[in-house]
Order: structure tokens, then C-alpha cells, then sequence
């Protein structure tokens, strides 16, 4: 008894921490990088809706807050969420302002959907993203670890820059930010600037990104306001009024991204959807498949719709149109 009353308060943090490797949370950003690089971790940045996104429910009940999982990552990552709330009792947690700047740092990265984690150094810079979420704790573990994998070879990339001078420093930077997903590229900042200072020709293409960027983010929230206005509006006129702002936007903003473009047209379609005017629905599925043929939406969404009119909608509403017209009227082709 003695002898076990020695061993007590070594054995006392043991008692009191026995999940040592748990997955650490900080409350906002800030707070992580200081945790990652008091501790040499990489940030988990979570944007999720964990009071209705079934996936974003799954991932942190089914997967993050199994053992399994603090034992492959608690030592590698510090966690952050970002939430975006649709409960009562949930939104009342976040201001209008948080939300909106969670909005903005998910359009700056185009995200669009959740949930996603975002992996970044210690300073916040981004490097990967894992969108969804997996069946199993293994599964999602080996995808966050292929998206840390990404990190090392950034930093590799960028150490082959240093002693370099010129042009040739700056396509090492630029081959670098290659390393990282394109939704990224645009938070590198400095290294942008530098690139622009070394290459003045753009030969590298990468000068004006930054603001590029910048200005995909103001569209965003532009059209983000703009859709929220249209909440409600049913009508015949309400909704030819909608589409009249949306055209307007387009007219207005020439300069907007290919998936911006294809947004715009996809929201138009919707429109026509709830008019039942299917004809042109499915004209503005196909404007908005052929402004950005290979984004996720069109992937996803776009080509599996334009089937669907083809093969199912439109033969049908064709044959009750040709079956409704009288017999002396020639047939729509």
C-alpha cells in the first residue's frame, strides 16, 4: 500500500488525461495558429452544418469523435470549426457578422458544399481540402493524410526557390503554388506579390490573381444578396422580375469566372423549373453546362439533368403538346 501510494501522483496525469492524443479545438482561427505553432501541428479548419447536414452529423459523430481518430491525428492537428447553423437555438450562437465572414473565407476557397475541412500551416495558409466525409474512420484518415502529404511537398518546393534570383526564383515560387489545389493559390499573398514583382512580363501568368480573387469574393456576396431577395417570390411576375436581376448581374459584371457564369444560368433555370416552362429550363442547363463543363456542379448536377430532359422530360412534354395540337397543325419537331 505504501509503494502504491508512491506511484500515485506519477500516475496522476494518466488519471486525469488518459486520452493523450485527443484531438485539440480552438475557438476561432487565431487561437489555432498559435496552438500549431507553439505544438508543430498542421490546423484542421472544419466548415460544417453539424445541427442539420447529415454529412457534417455523420463525419463528427460516426468518425471525429471515435478513439481511432485521436489516436491517427490528435498529435498531427488542431481542429476549428466554422458552422453555419440553420436551428433556431443554433443561430442564435452566431452573429450576423460571423457568418458573414464565414462565407466570405468559404468563397474565397469555393467551397460549396459541406461539409469540408481545410488543411493549412501554422500562419493559415491553405494547402488541401477534404470535402464530404468517409464511411469509416480509416477512410477519412487516409484522405486527411494524403491532403498533409500535400504540405510537405509545398515546402520542398519552396525550400528549391530559396538562393534563386529573377525569373527563375519566381517560376520556382509559381511551381510551388502548383503544389496546392488552384481554389487555394489565391490566399498565398506574398508569394503572389513576389512572382509579380520577378516576372512584370506575366509570362508565368500568375499577376493579378490576388485581386482576381478578391473580386470572385465580391461576386459572391453580391449574388449570395442578390439570391436572398428572391426568397418567396412565386408569381409569374415575381419570378420573371428574378431573372431580370439575374441578367442584369451578368450585363453588370462581365468580368465574372466561368463558374459564376454557369451559377447565374443554373439559378435561371430554376426560374423557368417553378414557371413550368421546361422548354427553357432546359436551354439555360444547357448554357450553364457549357460555361463551365468541367466544374463539380456540372459534373455532378448539370450533365445527369441535361440527360433527364433529353431522355424523359422533354419527349414527354413534346408528345402532350403534338397529341393536344389540332390535327391540321404541323407537329413541333
Amino acid at each position: 500500500m505504501k509503494n502504491s501510494l508512491f506511484l500515485l501522483p506519477a500516475l496522476l496525469p494518466v488519471l486525469i488525461c488518459p486520452a493523450m492524443a485527443e484531438l485539440p479545438e480552438c475557438p476561432d482561427l487565431a487561437a489555432a495558429k498559435k496552438v500549431a505553432a507553439e505544438q508543430k501541428r498542421d490546423i484542421m479548419w472544419l466548415f460544417t452544418g453539424n445541427d442539420w447536414c447529415p454529412a457534417c452529423i455523420y463525419l463528427e459523430t460516426k468518425i471525429m469523435n471515435q478513439a481511432d481518430f485521436d489516436a491517427a491525428v490528435g498529435t498531427k492537428l488542431v481542429l476549428v470549426k466554422e458552422l453555419f447553423p440553420r436551428t433556431p437555438e443554433a443561430l442564435k450562437q452566431v452573429t450576423d457578422e460571423q457568418m458573414e465572414r464565414r462565407l466570405r473565407d468559404m468563397d474565397s476557397m469555393k467551397i460549396t458544399a459541406l461539409p469540408a475541412a481545410v488543411l493549412a500551416d501554422e500562419k493559415g495558409l491553405p494547402y488541401a481540402i477534404v470535402p464530404g466525409a468517409e464511411r469509416d474512420v480509416a477512410g477519412y484518415v487516409k484522405r486527411l493524410e494524403e491532403g498533409m502529404a500535400v504540405r510537405a511537398a509545398r515546402d520542398a518546393a519552396f525550400a528549391r526557390a530559396e538562393g534563386l534570383q529573377g525569373l527563375e526564383r519566381a517560376k520556382a515560387l509559381a511551381a510551388a503554388l502548383q503544389t496546392v489545389s488552384e481554389n487555394l493559390r489565391g490566399k498565398y499573398v506574398d508569394v503572389l506579390a513576389e512572382i509579380e514583382s520577378l516576372d512584370p512580363q506575366n509570362t508565368l501568368g500568375y499577376n493579378g490573381m490576388v485581386q482576381r480573387a478578391e473580386r470572385e469574393t465580391q461576386l459572391k456576396a453580391e449574388f449570395r444578396t442578390m439570391i436572398e431577395g428572391f426568397a418567396g417570390k412565386l408569381s409569374p411576375e415575381e419570378l420573371a422580375d428574378c431573372r431580370r436581376q439575374i441578367e442584369e448581374f451578368m450585363a453588370a459584371n462581365p468580368d465574372m469566372s466561368p463558374e459564376m457564369l454557369q451559377a447565374c444560368y443554373l439559378l435561371i433555370s430554376e426560374g423557368y423549373a417553378l414557371s413550368r416552362d421546361f422548354e427553357n429550363c432546359y436551354l439555360y442547363v444547357c448554357k450553364a453546362l457549357e460555361a463551365a463543363p468541367d466544374s463539380p456542379v456540372a459534373r455532378k448536377t448539370l450533365v445527369p439533368s441535361k440527360q433527364n430532359f433529353e431522355q424523359n422530360i422533354l419527349p414527354l412534354i413534346r408528345g402532350q403538346k403534338a397529341a393536344e395540337a389540332p390535327a391540321d397543325a404541323p407537329a413541333q419537331k
